[in-house]
């Protein structure tokens, strides 16, 4: 449990969805890729929206800065790091023809405005094109080279030989970002794998300074530092799917710390919903708006980390079936290197469900606490409605008193009034009654006691009206069924209904 408050944490800036524009699509070119691709898939692939996002020339840098990661037969790696236009135009051509060999572009993105996705990829445009081109590289990865945001599922595509045999996979997924406070670019990652020749190609666009990337290379240069038997493939690279699988762990890395933010932001709310219901603090209505708002941001965030957490569990699967077309036809003597894969992926894919779990329980248990500071407050609006009904009945029975003594007090006032100082005569310096002085005390008594009757018999008729109205709805049906006993004069309730009429008639005579 936290012992310090976390600063409550706000929600980014909604993005307006007028700032959103369709891409426009142009007229297709079919000399041009992706139209000249062998492995081309019309009815999923949309060409025209695909040349109309690889012609808009601010999706691309001015200069090309990318780095190659080059993994040859025999496991000896070679690293390039910025490696500009003329390099990396040479190093396609030299990929003519390679066998048993794995490589790596890592290509690095940042807003930029006038884009088609408000990002830039590090990539001159033409210099993209041939790099498309020369990889047979799938139009679905067109768009996320250039930062769109995808929330669809990851895409898998094979070509098979006549006799049935897998030729080339290809496995294009973008993987969830867990931080959603925070603008993040796109990481997105295309793998192909011939198998003829056994070469593996990577190209991985992500963020400048991407962790995740940062972290992935990071571990795939550890694994690398082996030595292996000279004209064999590296064991630890031999699965294609090896780079995938250490992506996808280190983006389920992330959501680590950030579940753990939420969930002692939850449990600060929950010790001080605990407080108020146990009556440890006082009910604040201001620090029960601040809570409620906080478990409001607490929901928000939880239903986010939900969506990736979806996201992440989707790309795993999709890949496991992928990972499992491949394996499937793949040589016995890699199947070691295969299952090892096989064994990361089922791990990432239940850790994911596990983690979806206690999202759901934080959920769960928010909403239990937010019920409990509605109830609370609910609670704190009655004791008051009570405070102000109780002083509402004593201002009643004030008011009652203060009716009474002007009843009795009127009557000789308005009497005196009526006579006048007619009764005392001042002379001589004496004061003197007429003998007439009782005509005073005779009509005020007799005023005084009739308006007191006057009173009582008017509050006798209003409870006798009040009794009457909440009775009303059982004399009516009694009357209804007194005119049906003739038909039916076993009809002991009717009998017992119109007497039970008949005596709330008398009493109510009575009390009149």
């Amino acid at each position: 449990m936290a012992t310090e408050t976390p600063n409550i944490i706000k929600p980014t800036k909604q993005r307006l969805a007028s700032e959103y524009k369709d891409v426009e699509r142009t007229v297709l070119a079919r000399d041009q890729y992706p139209c000249t691709l062998s492995s081309l898939d019309p009815p999923t692939h949309d060409l025209a929206y695909c040349q109309s996002v690889l012609s808009n020339g601010a999706n691309f840098a001015d200069r090309t800065v990318c780095d190659i990661l080059d993994v040859k037969a025999g496991g000896k790696a070679s690293k390039r790091s910025d490696v500009h236009e003329e390099e990396l135009r040479t190093y396609l051509k030299d990929c003519v023809g390679a066998t048993n060999a794995t490589r790596f572009i890592f290509c690095s993105s940042k807003r930029a405005k006038g884009t088609t996705f408000a990002s830039q990829v590090s990539l001159q445009q033409s210099l993209a094109r041939e790099l498309l081109k020369a990889f047979e590289v799938s139009p679905h990865f067109v768009p996320l080279l250039v930062g769109e945001p995808e929330y669809a599922a990851p895409g898998t595509y094979h070509e098979f030989t006549i006799q049935g045999q897998l030729c080339r996979q290809e496995y294009i997924c973008q993987h969830p970002r867990w931080d959603t406070h925070t603008k993040l670019l796109p990481c997105s990652v295309y793998m192909s794998f011939h198998k003829a020749t056994a070469v593996t190609t990577y190209i991985v666009v992500s963020g400048e300074a991407d962790s995740c990337i940062d972290l992935s290379r990071q571990r795939l240069e550890e694994a690398l530092g082996g030595t292996v038997p000279c004209g064999l493939p590296c064991p630890r690279i031999a699965d294609p799917f090896y780079f995938h699988s250490i992506v996808a762990q280190e983006s389920f890395l992330q959501s680590k710390s950030i579940i753990t933010k939420l969930r002692h932001r939850l449990y600060d709310a929950l010790d001080d919903v605990d407080a108020y219901g146990a009556g440890e603090k006082f009910l604040d209505r201001a620090a029960l708006r601040t809570l409620t708002n906080e478990l409001h941001l607490i929901s928000q965030d939880a239903d986010s980390l939900l969506s990736s957490a979806e996201m992440g569990t989707m790309v795993i699967e999709r890949m496991q079936s992928a990972h499992g077309h491949l394996k499937a036809m793949s040589d016995v003597t890699l199947l070691q290197g295969f299952t090892r894969v096989d064994d990361s992926l089922g791990y990432l894919a239940q850790t994911l469900q596990a983690r979806k779990r206690w999202l759901l329980s934080y959920k769960s248990r928010k909403d239990i606490a937010m019920n409990l500071v509605f109830n609370l407050v609910t609670q704190q609006d009655s004791e008051t409605n009570m405070s102000i009904a109780q002083a509402t009945k004593n201002d009643s029975a004030a008011m009652k008193t203060i009716a009474a003594l002007t009843m009795i007090f009127l009557p000789a006032t308005a009497v005196s009034s009526f006579f006048g100082m007619a009764f005392f005569n001042g002379q001589g310096g004496k004061l003197t009654v007429t003998s007439d002085w009782w005509l005073f005390l005779v009509p005020t008594i007799l005023i005084t006691v009739g308006l007191f009757l006057v009173w009582l018999k008017w509050n006798k008729i209003l409870s006798a009206l009040e009794i009457a109205s909440r009775l009303s709805s059982r004399g009516l049906t009694s009357i209804r069924l007194r005119f049906r006993s003739d038909a039916d004069p076993d009809m002991t309730e009717v009998n017992s209904g119109s007497s039970t009429q008949s005596s709330l008639g008398k009493d109510i005579s009575k009390i009149v």
